[in-house]
């Protein structure tokens, strides 16, 4: 029997899918790479660096939501490869591969949603009770920034505090970012919202935690002279996760902590340079060539 899969939505690396008639879970469906085969491969490295996460860091067990692999093969589910191949062959990926592979997870919606309130590119209010949100990244001293990018040019005035949410999206018009969960702008926004704004003026809150943890790794990476490849792309990661915040019952969910595919600490020096525009230096050759081999296979945040 054939299932009918509907889009919900769709972010620059996954396709969020639906069943007909069923919406208590969601299939994430990988646009990442431009080849199924390497999709596929993705797929099964995210859910390896989930479980690493999950036995590493108690506390986000929990909250990492519980998923499952769907393999869906071409010859014993053909109508359902035919459907999904279509969502792929719309972002020009080659079917180089006779599997596909979903990932499955709990919607965390509500069933039926009366109002949505849009805060700004990264943060909506459904029913008045369910945020949804990307934090991004913990505020950070740009002197720690230029030690673990090994910039030599820094001075008095660069070692202030910046907060990099504000500092980036004042210039992108496209993703407005009204609100700072560094607390600092937009407050007067979720004034209607006093529950959530209750929830996070307490120290407890989810939010507070994944910054703590962002700082705890950047620290970590900034001392460690291995590679410790899985903190660089756990701390990447976790800047451009997804939250899900019933703040009447105090519940939170994660998802979209993604795999980035960051492989040696010198791709990830390139990748912050990048990050902090303003911050001017001169690329070399193997810099240059090693970010040009991600952007063309579509291997970034």
């Amino acid at each position: 029997m054939q299932n009918c899969y509907i889009k919900v939505n769709e972010g620059s690396s996954n396709i969020i899918l639906t069943l007909k008639g069923n919406n208590q879970y969601v299939f994430r469906l990988c646009k990442r790479f431009k080849s199924l085969r390497m999709i596929n491969e993705y797929v099964k490295k995210n859910i390896n660096f989930h479980q690493q996460i999950k036995r590493e860091y108690n506390f986000l067990a929990d909250l990492l939501q519980s998923e499952e692999q769907i393999i869906v093969d071409k010859y014993k589910n053909d109508l359902d490869f035919k459907h999904l191949s279509m969502f792929l062959l719309k972002q020009q990926i080659i079917l180089d591969d006779d599997e596909i592979f979903l990932i499955k997870i709990p919607n965390c919606l509500p069933e039926v949603i009366f109002n949505v309130d849009t805060i700004d590119y990264y943060s909506k209010i459904y029913n008045d009770f369910i945020l949804e949100c990307k934090p991004k990244w913990n505020i950070m001293c740009l002197y720690e920034m230029e030690l673990y990018s090994n910039y030599l040019n820094s001075d008095e005035n660069s070692k202030a505090m910046f907060c990099r949410n504000c500092v980036k999206s004042d210039g992108d018009f496209k993703k407005p970012f009204k609100f700072c969960y560094n607390g600092c702008k937009g407050n007067s926004i979720l004034n209607k919202h006093q529950d959530l704004l209750g929830y996070l003026m307490s120290s407890n809150n989810i939010i507070t935690k994944i910054y703590e943890l962002q700082k705890n790794l950047q620290e970590r990476i900034i001392k460690n002279d291995k590679d410790c490849l899985f903190l660089i792309n756990f701390l990447v990661s976790l800047r451009d996760l997804t939250l899900f915040i019933d703040f009447k019952k105090k519940k939170a969910a994660i998802i979209d902590l993604d795999y980035k595919n960051i492989e040696n600490k010198n791709e990830f020096f390139i990748k912050m340079k990048k990050e902090w525009k303003y911050i001017e230096r001169n690329k070399t050759k193997t810099d240059e060539e090693v970010y040009n081999k991600k952007m063309n296979t579509g291997d970034y945040m």
